[in-house]
């Protein structure tokens, strides 16, 4: 189960530590790790938004509409285009994880908090 503030609240505990590196599972060292979870921080509301935004859609659409509306507004997901097709279809599977896993997080949330 996905709960938003508690993702939200880990995600502010590693800024507060300030760190430099970070190491990623599947892709290694960065140098800049507070940029990565800054980004992370506000890619995580970004995507609140958009499955809170696409969550009126019919459901057998609403992956389809997700995408659209993540290819407009996040300037990183809109890369996954530059990725060989075997990658991208693999980036879409988890994507349809992330959405489903997620729904539930944006049904339980207030108005406010979409």
């Amino acid at each position: 189960r996905f709960i938003l503030q508690v993702a939200l609240d880990s995600l502010d505990r590693m800024i507060a530590l300030a760190p430099r590196t970070m190491v990623f599972a599947h892709y290694g060292l960065v140098h800049n790790a507070l940029d990565h979870l800054r980004l992370a921080r506000s890619q995580l509301l970004l995507w609140v938004k958009g499955i809170a935004q696409t969550a009126m859609v019919e459901e057998s659409q609403r992956e389809a509409a997700f995408v659209a509306w993540l290819r407009q507004r996040d300037e990183q997901y809109r890369n996954v285009n530059l990725l060989p097709p075997d990658i991208q279809a693999r980036e879409r599977y988890f994507l349809g994880n992330t959405l489903r896993g997620r729904m539930a997080c944006v049904d339980s949330l207030s108005s406010e908090e979409r």
